[in-house]
């Protein structure tokens, strides 16, 4: 998750069909007994703070996501057409690939999360599980470092995918 690789076009494409997609309704196979799956898609070319969620299982469909994430974890709230959920993360591991050479960062990311709460179809949810995923850093060097903290400006652009997987009860 941020704070939480694609190329910017593919990324664009690939926002832009699944937001359609999410405004025509599209049925999501659920997975087996209580289980669910939250995917996490963010690319800062198509939107600063917003990312995309899409879930499977009994909280189901396309929507926003967005984290107020620390360095240890925070909060995510995933807002869907019949409702949102808040959901807690604890991040326990964040291993970075750093190539200063390239000013290029992967960095691979795990924790656990569970629902702190829910409204609207989601009123009385609960669920915990784990995640896991990527974050992908491009920048480019400004007066000999790498955008980002040591610049002063923000990188050129960052995606991730994140998958929560585990289970989950509806009130």
């Amino acid at each position: 998750m941020r704070t939480l690789a694609r190329n910017a076009v593919t990324a664009t494409a690939l926002a832009g069909l699944l937001a359609t997609l999410g405004s025509v309704g599209v049925a999501h196979a659920a997975p087996a007994g209580g289980a669910q799956t939250f995917q996490l898609h963010y690319n800062s070319s198509v939107s600063d703070q917003v990312s995309q969620v899409i879930g499977h299982g009994s909280i189901s469909g396309v929507g926003t996501d967005v984290e107020n994430l620390g360095d240890t974890g925070g909060q995510a709230v995933f807002t869907f057409k019949n409702g949102s959920v808040v959901v807690d993360v604890t991040s326990d591991n964040e291993t970075m690939d750093l190539n200063l050479k390239a000013c290029h960062a992967v960095v691979s990311l795990s924790g656990d999360w569970h629902i702190d709460h829910g409204t609207g179809a989601y009123a009385g949810a609960s669920g915990v599980g784990t995640f896991s995923g990527t974050r992908t850093i491009f920048g480019a060097r400004i007066k000999g470092v790498c955008q980002g903290p040591d610049s002063g400006v923000e990188p050129r652009m960052e995606t991730s995918a994140v998958m929560l997987t585990g289970t989950r009860t509806l009130g």
